[in-house]
Parts: structure tokens; sequence; C-alpha cells
């Protein structure tokens, strides 16, 4: 393909478009909550428009905005999605204005450029420079720049499925961060619960009056932090084994009172061929467990499940994984390998659409940390690969 030829420098040449287009991103706070993904979102729209590419704009609710451009024609559809909010980032532990995009020694360095400002530049780079060669797509190429992806997507992969706004057949999502040498097939599954401690409020002096729900809450984490979950790891070998964290803890009034309440979440990553209702089950059992052993003081335990989000894991063979592994080894010289995923992407989501798709990106574990950096290359990287996915998807599905 003639494409192949001119990717060496066709990138590179756009090395001060890419900054400026990132620090255009960095430098708008779309720290979520609130988000306030509209000012973002309308400054994306300015450069699509300006390249006469279309676009579309959707809101489920205001300042909350996604923008998805569309480049060629036909009846199938690959997207890529990227996410516009980020986490918080304090100035004070920062070398440098988190929100002012700073080069340096061959990195990027602002709040986002791995995750995901950084990949969605790359995105936009490489469909201004698709817009090149639309005529020589057989099918729809789509980029879709979201809203609340580290909130649970509310606003917006999850609103713009159910909503029906976007249904592609094929789906990348570019929020994976393991130095472009991976494609993500499947995520564990993330389970969410409140376990609530009751007992008998008593005065601090005369603590036997009382049944202390602190106490009896401690009694049970400890049991529980090195839960054993009995199960059998994929055949695949994805993934890690599960995992269970006690993540916050809450209870008491006073220092001088026996505390009748205590509440504790935890959060558990459990594996494709686990059932969530069986893990809730077997905690349950070790919390009546402790209840039993203190009968005579009343222990009382509650369990409010917070969210189960669903893993999934997809075929190695995918035809998608096989034509991005194409790509990435003629652009970057090597093949990346598929693995499964701890953390919980929008894929999932899509996924379980039925919508084939997977995760890929740049990036080397910068994510939600201070400092926040990304090599320049690997984001021009980015923007080659893309580039060249999108043309090899319309000739080799053609």
């Amino acid at each position: 393909m003639f494409i192949e030829k001119e990717l060496p420098n066709l990138a590179e040449s756009n090395k001060s478009q890419l900054k400026g287009i990132l620090k255009t991103l960095i430098a708008i706070n779309t720290v979520n909550p609130p988000g306030n993904e509209t000012l973002l979102v309308n400054e994306v729209a300015k450069i699509f428009k300006k390249q006469k590419i279309k676009y579309k704009i959707f809101s489920k609710s205001k300042n909350r905005a996604n923008i998805v451009a569309t480049i060629g024609k036909g009846k199938k559809e690959l997207l890529f999605a990227v996410h516009s909010d980020t986490v918080p980032a304090n100035p004070k532990s920062w070398n440098t204005n988190p929100f002012n995009l700073v080069e340096k020694k061959g990195k990027f360095y602002g709040r986002g450029v791995e995750d995901n400002k950084g990949p969605a530049a790359s995105a936009i780079l490489a469909f201004l420079l698709l817009k090149r060669y639309e005529k020589c797509l057989r099918y729809r190429i789509s980029l879709a720049i979201l809203a609340d992806e580290e909130r649970g997507s509310k606003y917006g992969m999850k609103y713009l499925l159910e909503s029906k706004k976007i249904m592609p057949d094929y789906a990348i999502v570019l929020d994976i961060d393991n130095n472009m040498k991976a494609i993500s097939i499947g995520e564990k599954g993330i389970l969410r619960l409140k376990i609530m401690s009751f007992g008998k409020a008593a005065h601090a002096s005369n603590p036997k009056e009382g049944v202390n729900a602190i106490a009896n809450a401690s009694a049970l984490i400890n049991e529980i932090k090195n839960f054993k979950f009995g199960h059998k790891n994929s055949s695949k070998k994805l993934f890690s084994g599960p995992t269970l964290n006690i993540g916050t803890i809450k209870g008491g009034s006073a220092i001088n009172v026996v505390p009748d309440c205590c509440e504790f979440t935890l959060d558990i990553r459990y594996l494709p061929n686990q059932d969530p209702k069986k893990i809730i089950c077997q905690i349950k059992k070790i919390a009546s467990r402790i209840a039993s052993k203190n009968k005579k003081s009343k222990c009382k335990f509650r369990f409010k499940l917070l969210s189960d989000e669903k893993p999934f894991e997809e075929a190695e063979d995918n035809v998608l994984v096989g034509l991005l592994c194409e790509a990435v080894s003629k652009t970057l010289g090597f093949k990346p390998k598929v693995i499964g995923l701890s953390g919980g992407t929008d894929t999932r989501r899509l996924v379980h659409f039925g919508i084939n798709a997977i995760g890929y990106g740049a990036g080397n574990h910068q994510a939600h940390k201070n400092n926040e950096s990304i090599e320049i290359k690997q984001l021009l990287d980015l923007s080659k690969v893309i580039l060249l996915l999108s043309l090899t998807f319309s000739e080799k599905l053609s």
C-alpha cells in the first residue's frame, strides 16, 4: 500500500500540529467531577470543521458533551474511542502546572497526557491525515471523544450506546498503557460492595454495656482481607488472579461513645469464569460465622451491592486483533501480545452491546500519577498505527 512508504515521515512532520492539539486539550480543565467536557468538545469541533470532517455532538446533560467524527462511507464502521475527562491533579504535588503542556527531554507532561488526552490528540491528528485519503476508504472510520469515563460513563459511552447514538461494527478503545506492545482482549469483572456493621451505643466508660460496631467490622475485615476465591484461572492465561481491596471505612460518632454503626467498602476484581453471586455468598458466610460467635452481643452485618461490571474475554483469533497486529508490526516493527486487564475501560461496554471491541494505546503506566508524562514518539507512532489500520481495515474487509 502506498501509504506505508509515506508513514515514516508523515506523522513526524506533524509533530508541531500534534503538540498544538494536545496543548489545547490539556489547557481545558475536564477534571471529573464535574467534567465540563463540552468546553473541550467545542474546541475539537473547530478543528474538524476547519478540515471539513463531518461530526456530531451528543449530550445527555449540560456541559457533558461527546463528539463523534466520521470519515468515509459504507455499510461497516470501525470506531476509535478515547475519553476527554481526567482525574484531579493537585498543583502543589506537581513540578509543573498540570494544565499547561510542558515538553522536556522527548516527553510531554500534563494531566491527561497519557490518560487519555494524549491518545485523543494522536487520534485527532490521524483523522486530519486520513481525510487526505478519504477516497480510498470503502467503509466508515469514526472517532468518538467521550465524556465521563473516569466515573462510569453515564454521560459518555453508556449514554451513546443505550440511546443508539453509535453502533459500530468494530471498535478500538485507545486507553491502555503498555508502551504500545499489548492489545487487551479481556477485562476482569468489577464487583463493589458496602458492608454495614451494627452494634449498640454506650458510654465509653462502660463499653461492656454496648456492642462495638467498629470492632466487629474489624473482625470481619481481618477474615476477608486474605479471602481465598477458590477459582480456576482462564485457560488462555490472560489474567492474573482475582483480587479484593478494602477501599474505605467509616464509623463512630464521638471518641467517648461505643460506636453502633460502621461501614466499609470492597472492590473485587473477578475472572470471566467466576460467578459474582457466589463470591458474595462466600463473604456472607464469613460474616454469619463471626456474628454467630457473638450472639450475646447481637452482632449484625448488612450487605449492599454498589455495582457489578461484568467481565469479558474476546477470542485471540479475532479479525480485529489480526488487523491491529499487522498495522503495529508494519509501523513499529514488533508484534504486540494479547493481554487481559485488571482495570476497566469503555471496551467492556462496547462488548456487552455485542460490538467486536478491543483495547490498545500509548503510554507507560503514568495514568493518575503526579507529573503524568508520555513519550512524544509514542503519540506520533499511535497516529501512524491509527492511520494505517484505518486504510487496512477498509481494504482487507472489502
